[in-house]
């Protein structure tokens, strides 16, 4: 079962690598997107969808596998894919996200959908650093079971800072009370 902490790697590599396949299709999603128009006029579907399927995919990265870093792996690889969208060409000549050599009012739905779809990103990792965006943390069953005199768990993940220092702060004045009462 999943729930061993040895098998944890495989839910987060799982997560994972359903975040890089989620992040592709939203980003080729994206680019189909943005010439999307009703009556000729451009409409900007693609920079709504940008910002908040990209907030999800940190999201979802951040949760799955519990690390911070894993954020930046859809970041990395949207940004890339947008990158090379934007200065590509078709064999006519033409780029695939700007229409003309001469900008116009359409050719910022693009710009638009690339900056703030970045910063949809941006404003996620910035909001997980405050601390306002966390990654849950594993539970863990107590540790002598129902009626055992241990109390509960203080075992955490050795790999991970425990998420509110304050929380730190009241185990470790339970441990000292634990063994002062031994003495």
């Amino acid at each position: 079962m999943a729930s061993d902490p040895d098998d944890r790697w495989v839910i987060r590599a799982g997560g994972l690598g359903v975040t890089v396949v989620a992040t592709l299709v939203t980003a080729v999603v994206e680019l189909y997107l943005t010439p999307l128009r009703v009556a000729g006029a451009p409409i900007g579907a693609s920079v709504v969808f940008a910002v908040a399927v990209n907030w999800v995919l940190a999201w979802f990265a951040l949760h799955t596998t519990r690390r911070r870093w894993a954020v930046s792996v859809p970041w990395g690889l949207w940004s890339v894919v947008m990158v090379l969208a934007a200065g590509a060409r078709t064999p006519e000549g033409d780029h695939l996200l700007f229409r003309n050599d001469v900008p116009s009012v359409g050719d910022l739905i693009p710009l638009a959908m690339i900056l703030l779809g970045s910063l949809s990103f941006a404003v996620f990792a910035y909001r997980m650093i405050l601390g306002k965006t966390r990654a849950p943390t594993p539970r863990q069953p107590p540790v002598g079971g129902p009626g055992s005199s241990t109390g509960a768990s203080l075992h955490r993940d050795p790999g991970r800072l425990p998420a509110d220092p304050l929380t730190r702060d009241a185990r470790v004045a339970a441990v000292r009370r634990r063994v002062a009462g031994r003495r």
